[in-house]
């Protein structure tokens, strides 16, 4: 018997999919507890238009996320920060500094997980390399921290 799981079932599969179970463990088991939902030939259509609607909308976020990638690629970011006379920082920059200032530049949809600064975390004054990757996109740019 076709199922439609609508919770994740260990042994069986994750929320979503469809599987082949025995009409005994899908009426005694599945069923009672709304685990799952019988995968008739309405359901099963409704399944796979939710599917396609998922992948287009990762699509669509994938493309927001290189264009804004690429915006920002090769670009030069001035920090003024309070420093030493040698350059030594009174307080450190990190990702999470960067990440407040694109979200103020309106760069909304990049996120932490995005964001690697080499050499971080940053404490002297001087030129960094920011690496920017979501799966297969990759940015690089430049922030350049003055005192």
């Amino acid at each position: 018997m076709k199922i439609i799981l609508l919770q994740n079932v260990k042994n069986v599969g994750q929320k979503g999919e469809v599987k082949e179970v025995s009409e005994g463990f899908a009426r005694n088991h599945l069923f009672p507890r709304n685990l799952a939902k019988a995968g008739t030939e309405q359901t099963l259509r409704e399944v796979k238009k939710l599917s396609q609607d998922k992948a287009n909308h990762q699509a669509l976020e994938v493309s927001k996320i290189k264009e804004t990638f690429e915006s920002l690629s090769n670009q030069i970011f001035v920090f003024n920060m309070k420093a030493t006379e040698q350059g030594a920082l009174f307080a450190k920059f990190e990702e999470k500094n960067l990440l407040e200032y694109l979200h103020k530049k309106e760069y909304k949809k990049i996120e932490l997980k995005h964001i690697t600064i080499v050499g971080s975390p940053i404490k002297h004054t001087g030129d960094y390399t920011v690496v920017l990757k979501e799966k297969n996109i990759t940015s690089t740019f430049t922030i350049s921290i003055q005192k």
